[in-house]
């Protein structure tokens, strides 16, 4: 190796120049005075220092050349949780089929979506064999990135999940305790962390930003992972559920606004020509507030609790079983008396609770043109 070489250079230089001093120290006898030669101990001394310092420089080299090489393809593992020197990332846009054998006709066992990882469990020519989520497979080496380039889409794609450790935990819509509350967070529910705060974790609620007392939730970073066949088919039948759910409960609202709208349609043609029957002379207040007097029953509970109802009611309102009426329902009654209609069945009155009317001149709780309503 170089270092074992640098190393013996070293000491060869270091034992020459020793020898080097032994020779130009001249010879000496009791009388005689010491002299040095032309070269001085200590130019000797610092010279064998440079040589011995070159070598460990030398060394020095050699040892972050080694380092470098070793770490050429070594992922340093900045995501919690993945180490991807052992893992391999799906590099699609949509999922890739996982095979019970290390080919393409073998059977599917499972799908790895855009982003999902797993743990590598064997390999041959061109495929991987991966373990992620609840599915062993092999996938073609064609589909999946490795080390490095995993870790660089991993970063991109995963996200930090919280997942909820006490039950009812309060969804806040400000990192305070005493911010607004936007819902309840279940044990064990899991959320996209949006920012970590001092005490507080931001969440994803919806088009929002929830935020969680960090106490009471853990929180790690996640990727996608593979699901087999069984629990694709078992979504799918859930989604087709849910989508016929929501399709019949879709058609049932329709069909209840329909019906609504007709019966809405048919109330106040029948009101407004009852209105036009009683009060047709009378200004629109007037007007209104016989149609009041109606929709105050309808309400009531004392009294049939639809329009025709009440208007029909033996006894009650002579007009309403007349050939006239039958004409104003079917052909439509006055302006007036239809507006009136309608902002009473929208809820509107000017005559309070009152149910009953009748000549003014008999008395009452308010008096409105020629009517008493009591």
């Amino acid at each position: 190796m170089r270092t074992r070489k640098t190393l013996v250079l070293a000491a060869g230089i270091a034992a020459a120049a020793m020898a080097l001093a032994i020779s130009v120290i001249p010879e000496v006898t009791q009388t005689t005075t010491v002299k040095t030669n032309e070269i001085s101990y200590s130019e000797l001394s610092a010279g064998i220092q440079s040589v011995l310092d070159e070598a460990v420089d030398s060394e020095n080299d050699v040892h972050e050349e080694i380092t470098e090489v070793l770490n050429q393809g070594v992922v340093q593992n900045n995501l919690p949780g993945y180490d991807w020197n052992e893992m391999a990332i799906a590099n699609v846009e949509d999922t890739v089929n996982m095979r019970e054998n290390p080919d393409q006709e073998s059977e599917i066992v499972g799908k790895l979506s855009k982003g999902a990882a797993g743990t590598i469990v064997d390999g041959t020519d061109g495929w991987t064999k991966l373990s992620s989520g609840s599915v062993e497979g092999w996938i073609s080496d064609d589909y999946l990135l490795f080390g490095t380039d995993a870790e660089a889409r991993a970063e991109e794609l995963g996200s930090y999940q919280a997942t909820i450790n006490t039950e009812g935990l309060r969804i806040r819509k400000e990192p305070a305790e005493d911010a607004g509350v936007y819902d309840l967070a279940q044990m064990g529910a899991s959320y996209t962390v949006t920012e970590q705060l001092d005490g507080w974790v931001g969440i994803q609620v919806g088009s929002d930003t929830g935020y969680v007392a960090a106490d009471y939730v853990s929180v790690e970073y996640k990727l996608p992972v593979a699901k087999s066949i069984e629990e694709i088919r078992a979504e799918e039948e859930k989604a087709a559920q849910e989508a016929a759910k929501a399709a019949k409960e879709a058609e049932a609202k329709k069909r209840a606004e329909a019906e609504k709208k007709a019966a809405n349609s048919s109330d106040v043609a029948v009101l407004a020509a009852l209105v036009q029957l009683e009060a047709g002379g009378e200004s629109y207040e007037g007007k209104l507030a016989v149609a009041s007097v109606v929709m105050n029953r309808v309400r009531s509970g004392g009294y049939p609790n639809s329009v025709s109802g009440v208007v029909y009611q033996s006894g009650q309102f002579p007009p309403a079983g007349t050939a006239r009426m039958a004409s104003l329902v079917a052909n439509g009654a006055g302006s007036d008396c239809v507006k009136a209609a309608k902002q009473a069945i929208g809820g509107v009155s000017n005559i309070g609770s009152l149910k009953h009317f009748h000549a003014a001149r008999l008395g009452g709780d308010v008096v409105i043109g020629n009517h008493a309503f009591y």
